[in-house]
């Protein structure tokens, strides 16, 4: 949704059309930066702390950007603070959870129903993300930044919830251990 409707948020945030559209190539900065950190680090970091680092990093922005939303006076101030946490989340997405999900994905099951599994999987991100592109302007419209990125937290945190008890560690692991393990 942020990437999606950044100028959009950005412009709900308390900046001019022309500052929005400038602004939101921050985000696209903060993306090549996330992306070129996984790249790095994401075979020297046990993969499942990395993710479980990046949903609380999630998580908490979108807390920040709600409450920054909720708290703060409409001005310039409260406008700069939301785009900071927006760039901090895309940051955070993309140098966790955005490249690890798609390595996961190719370990985690086995040989002979990975492609099947690995397209089911990419079936449902897509049809999530379809959803979320539609219905983000209908809940900023009926709930406010605030409310929106709310729910986005809460869904961050069972997620962060999902991964603490369910997702394994892969990293140093042959794909014939982890579907042994499967």
């Amino acid at each position: 949704s942020i990437m999606y409707y950044g100028t959009q948020l950005l412009g709900e945030a308390g900046f001019s059309a022309n500052a929005a559209i400038i602004l939101n190539i921050l985000n696209g900065v903060a993306s090549v930066s996330g992306i070129t950190v996984a790249i790095l680090v994401m075979n020297r970091i046990n993969r499942r702390v990395m993710l479980l680092f990046g949903y609380f990093g999630i998580t908490t922005a979108h807390l920040l950007i709600g409450l920054s939303s909720q708290l703060l006076s409409p001005g310039i101030f409260r406008a700069y603070m939301i785009l900071l946490f927006v760039i901090l989340f895309v940051f955070i997405m993309q140098g966790t959870a955005g490249p690890l999900v798609w390595l996961m994905l190719s370990e985690i099951f086995p040989l002979e129903m990975r492609g099947f599994a690995i397209g089911i999987s990419v079936l449902i991100l897509w049809i999530t993300n379809f959803f979320v592109g539609l219905f983000f302007p209908s809940l900023v419209a009926a709930f406010g930044i605030s409310g929106t990125f709310f729910m986005f937290a809460v869904i961050g945190a069972l997620s962060f919830l999902f991964i603490w008890t369910m997702v394994p560690e892969t990293r140093g692991r042959t794909l014939e251990q982890l579907e042994e393990d499967f």
